[in-house]
């Protein structure tokens, strides 16, 4: 599995190192907050001033003492600042990116002091009990990958020995 932030941000902290197991849970990397923490208190103040305005035209509207549209008019408000504050919430709580189960890193493709746009693969994480394998194919066999049933590998501390392995992904580059 990549790992990617939601949101945009400078690299803090890399709590993990490559070859570390993890937990469900356990944070991994995390982004410098402080513009989504500015935000989310800008929205939470104007949060709580449209939520003391709605609540005061509830009281006056159950009075009859102003329209059904401005009745609406608040309560539609109330229900915009609402989902804006969720939002926020959601952009802080999104600077950290936490293991989604118990694996192990494979790879960090970012150090502290690095930016990473949102969807930026970050940190590799291979499940419980399975290894990752990278290694080089010729062009032509690379080009002719999907026409294979199945893939195993052999290595040289295990002579005769075949494993079987699933193709996650093929990058290719130069050479």
């Amino acid at each position: 599995s990549n790992m990617a932030f939601m949101v945009n941000g400078t690299i803090q902290q890399v709590f993990v190192g490559k070859g570390d197991k993890v937990r469900s849970g356990d944070p991994l990397v995390m982004i410098d907050d402080r513009d989504y923490t500015v935000q989310l208190s800008a929205t939470k103040a104007e949060y709580n001033q449209i939520k003391a305005e709605v609540d005061r035209v509830i009281a006056l509207y159950e009075e009859n003492a102003i329209s059904a549209n401005e009745y609406d008019k608040a309560r539609y408000g109330l229900e915009q600042i609402t989902q804006k504050l969720r939002h926020h919430e959601d952009q802080v709580a999104d600077c950290i990116i936490r293991a989604p189960y118990d694996a192990y890193v494979d790879e960090i493709h970012f150090k502290a002091g690095e930016t990473v746009m949102a969807g930026m693969p970050v940190v590799s994480l291979s499940g419980k009990g399975q290894t990752v394998l990278t290694t080089a194919l010729s062009a032509d066999v690379a080009l002719r990958s999907d026409e294979f049933e199945s893939f195993t590998a052999e290595f040289q501390s295990m002579p005769g020995k075949a494993l079987p392995i699933n193709l996650k992904s093929l990058s290719h580059g130069a050479n």
